[in-house]
């Protein structure tokens, strides 16, 4: 379990998770998994605490607990969508009884996870356990919780995976290759591969590409559906691909080791999460650098609230929360240890 900072949380555990007073007032709710720990955080930004924690994995067959570094929340915010990557399993989690309610085996690695916009089906990307470089995505159903189908089409691994607006597509991107996967949702089938080489390739010497992985960790798409952004640590570069027509019509370097993407809900701004320890801002169309915002250690991923004014970030331990006009932060939230992606419950905003 993370260190929690002096006088900003008062925790009992109760029934396997940890939980806090509850205020009573409508408040964004961010859920963040915590790889390191294994667990997720339930998060009130508008009270500035950890509400509670809960257990997801907890080490299996000689592997230590780690929760996947992707995580969803249904539209009406009832159940959050984790993993267990070190049993494989995608874990479902009803947020009012604040429980884990099932828990569902996958083929492959648990790495990413999605919702479709419909809520219909959950998307997990991930590689065969034994082969790295073979991505695989399952498809399960939000209503049986069966796996409807595995989409193996035996290219790089699937990382992150993000749907376009209309849920006619699922882009992931695969950080054991330069590319992107463009899978048509409604025939379960890959559709196109987006190769992402850029113009002048840097060798960053991460720790990323020492372990072997050289290629795209994120892929975000603009809120009209028109582009989609992809960031990998390798190359440091931010490229805009045309979602239509799968070319690249912009690239921009950035600051090394960038991790973790998302767009601004009125589609102007691009944000990137650097383990080099920052977050860039972008303009969308032209690419231009817009600022540079110091995150400490590393910065994994970033995510807005449903407003545009606000932007989460994880970091070393932490949820920062940043005014996204004045690119100042607004508080620092103790979570877990390592915490990753960001689900983002869409009916509250961040200080309502």
């Amino acid at each position: 379990m993370g260190r929690y900072a002096l006088g900003l949380l008062m925790l009992v555990t109760v029934s396997g998770f940890v939980t806090a007073g509850d205020s009573g007032q409508p408040a964004a709710r961010l859920y963040v998994p915590n790889a390191a720990d294994g667990t997720i955080s339930a998060i009130d930004v508008h009270g500035g605490e950890v509400l509670w924690q809960l257990t997801v994995s907890d080490g299996r067959n000689g592997r230590p607990a780690e929760a996947a570094h992707g995580i969803a929340i249904s539209p009406d915010g009832s159940t959050v969508y984790a993993g267990d990557a070190a049993t494989n399993e995608l874990v479902i989690i009803d947020t009012d009884v604040r429980e884990v309610i099932d828990r569902i085996s996958i083929s492959h690695g648990v790495h990413g996870i999605d919702i479709s916009p419909d809520g219909d089906t959950v998307w997990v990307g991930g590689s065969d356990p034994d082969r790295s470089w073979l991505g695989q995505l399952s498809v399960v159903r939000t209503d049986s919780h069966e796996i409807e189908t595995v989409v193996a089409p035996g290219v790089g691994s699937a990382a992150h995976v993000s749907f376009t607006p209309d849920g006619l597509q699922v882009w992931a991107a695969s950080v054991t290759t330069n590319v992107v996967w463009v899978v048509d949702a409604a025939a379960t089938a890959l559709s196109a591969l987006v190769p992402l080489v850029g113009d002048d390739q840097q060798d960053t010497r991460s720790p990323e590409g020492q372990a072997g992985n050289i290629g795209i960790n994120e892929v975000a798409i603009s809120p009209d559906g028109r582009s989609a952004y992809a960031v990998g640590p390798e190359s440091a570069i931010l490229f805009r691909i045309d979602v239509a027509t799968g070319e690249v019509t912009a690239q921009r370097h950035g600051e090394p080791r960038a991790h973790g993407v998302v767009v601004s809900p009125d589609g102007s701004e691009v944000w990137v999460a650097n383990r080099s320890g920052s977050l860039s801002v972008f303009d969308a169309e032209s690419l231009e650098p817009l600022a540079n915002v110091p995150m400490g250690d590393y910065a994994n991923h970033v995510a807005f609230d449903g407003t545009g004014e606000y932007v989460f970030a994880t970091g070393e331990g932490t949820l920062v929360v940043i005014d996204a006009h004045s690119r100042e932060r607004v508080r620092t939230i103790e979570t877990g240890r390592e915490p990753h992606e960001i689900a983002v419950d869409g009916r509250r905003t961040a200080f309502d």
